[in-house]
C-alpha cells in the first residue's frame, strides 16, 4: 500500500508540475488584453449621428451608420431627445481617454439641433471637424470650433413648405459652409426624387455625406481630393455646383443642457 499511495503522489505532482508549466506557456503566448488593445487600430474619428422628431423616419441613418463603422469610424445614433445626453458621454470620453477627430451628422429635427451640439462641444474646448444637415427646417448659425459644414437640402419638394430645408451660414470667417439645394439640381441628377422623408435613406446622399467625412478626416484622402470634390456623386458630370459660403455674426442661441 505505501508503495501504491507513493506512486500516485508522484503521479498527480508530475501532472501539476506538467498542468502549470502547460499554463504558464499559455499565459506567456497569449497576448494580454492591454496588448491586443495596442494592436488595434484606432478609429478615424467619432461620428454622432442624430435622428429626427420622429425616429421612424430616421432609419436611413442606420445604413450610413454601418458604412461608415465599415470604413473605421466610430459611430453613436442618438434619437433627437437623447442627443445632449450623448454628446455629454462623448465629451466626457475625450476628458477621459483623449480627444478624437469629431463629426456631427444630423437629419430634420436632428440637423437643427447639430449647431446646438456643436456649441456645447465648444464649451468643452472640443472642436468639431465636421458638421452635416440633412434638409434641417429651421438651421442656426454654425458655431466657430466647426471647421466644415456641409448643409444638404431641397427648397422645392413636395415636402418642403413645412419641412424644407434652408440654407445655413456660420459664425466665423473660420468655418466653412457648403449648402446644397438639391431642388436646384438638374432634373435628371441622381439627387432627384429626395424628399424630407427620403433624404437620410438615399445612397447618393450617403455618397455625399461619407466623401465630405473622408475628406475631413483622413488626411491622405484631403491631400488628393479638392474641397469641393467632397459633393460630388460618382458621376462627375451630375455633380452638384458648390455655391460660395454665406457669412454671417450672429451666434445664434446657446446650447442647454
Amino acid at each position: 500500500m505505501h508503495h501504491s499511495s507513493s506512486f500516485k503522489f508522484r503521479r498527480t505532482r508530475h501532472y501539476v508540475v506538467a498542468l502549470a508549466a502547460l499554463l504558464g506557456t499559455i499565459a506567456v503566448c497569449a497576448p494580454s488584453a492591454s496588448a491586443q488593445q495596442r494592436s488595434s487600430p484606432p478609429p478615424r474619428a467619432r461620428v454622432l449621428l442624430v435622428r429626427g422628431g420622429f425616429t421612424v423616419f430616421s432609419l436611413g441613418l442606420n445604413t450610413l451608420a454601418d458604412e461608415l463603422e465599415r470604413l473605421g469610424y466610430q459611430v453613436d445614433v442618438a434619437p433627437a431627445s437623447l442627443s445632449a445626453s450623448a454628446a455629454s458621454q462623448i465629451a466626457h470620453e475625450f476628458e477621459l481617454y483623449g480627444r478624437q477627430t469629431l463629426v456631427i451628422i444630423g437629419h430634420s429635427l436632428g440637423g437643427d439641433l447639430t449647431p446646438h451640439l456643436a456649441r456645447y462641444f465648444e464649451s468643452r474646448q472640443i472642436p468639431v471637424k465636421l458638421a452635416v444637415l440633412l434638409d434641417s427646417p429651421l438651421p442656426s448659425s454654425v458655431p466657430g470650433n466647426v471647421e466644415r459644414c456641409v448643409n444638404i437640402y431641397n427648397s422645392r419638394g413636395w415636402s418642403a413648405p413645412v419641412l424644407g430645408g434652408r440654407a445655413t451660414s456660420a459664425s466665423s470667417n473660420r468655418t466653412e459652409v457648403v449648402n446644397i439645394d438639391l431642388g436646384t439640381l438638374p432634373g435628371r441628377a441622381p439627387s432627384q426624387g429626395i424628399d424630407h422623408f427620403s433624404i437620410d435613406a438615399s445612397p447618393w446622399v450617403h455618397q455625399v455625406v461619407i466623401r465630405a467625412v473622408r475628406l475631413s478626416c483622413e488626411s491622405s484622402v484631403a491631400e488628393n481630393t479638392n474641397p469641393n470634390e467632397a459633393v460630388k456623386s460618382s458621376h462627375a458630370n451630375q455633380a452638384p455646383r458648390v455655391p460660395e459660403p454665406p457669412r454671417q455674426a450672429d451666434s445664434g442661441p446657446q446650447f442647454r443642457r
